[in-house]
């Protein structure tokens, strides 16, 4: 038996307050229960928007749009992992690094489709307080993004 999206979400319902969230290595576990973590249940709050560690290496089912979504509720990260979420992009990775004004470890491995575009983007980033970034296996990242 597997952790779905099924039945993590309404787990999720009943964490209030929840602080650190490690579902890394549930591949079943997509873009349903991201969405839900990013609804917001009332003005600008949402069941993430006191995250502070998210763990979503392995979850091989998250889409892009869902972690953008995401993005945009969890303003305390400051630890995350997307490691081997082939399914993240540049655009993903971004609206982390712009919406979360605390994040300082960022673990990448494995994400496929991040480019050296948005390494350099991060390296420039003004006021970023990112002390920690994994880019084992990026394979569209080269020495370009390295050397900016």
């Amino acid at each position: 038996r597997r952790v779905t999206d099924g039945g993590l979400i309404p787990v999720l319902s009943h964490c209030t307050g929840l602080k650190s969230l490690n579902l890394h290595g549930c591949l079943c576990v997509g873009a349903a229960t991201l969405m839900h973590l990013a609804k917001e249940t009332s003005p600008n709050t949402s069941p993430a928007s006191g995250l502070e560690f998210l763990d979503l290496g392995g979850c091989i089912r998250v889409t892009n749009a869902s972690l953008m979504q995401l993005a945009q509720q969890c303003r305390s990260l400051q630890s995350l992992s997307l490691y081997s979420c082939t399914n993240a992009t540049d655009l993903a990775v971004m609206s982390f690094a712009m919406g979360c004004r605390s994040l300082t470890s960022l673990n990448l491995s494995g994400c496929c489709h991040i480019s050296d575009e948005c390494i350099i983007q991060l390296a420039n980033a003004p006021l970023s307080p990112l002390r920690s970034i994994n880019l084992f296996a990026c394979i569209a990242i080269t020495d370009t993004a390295l050397m900016s």
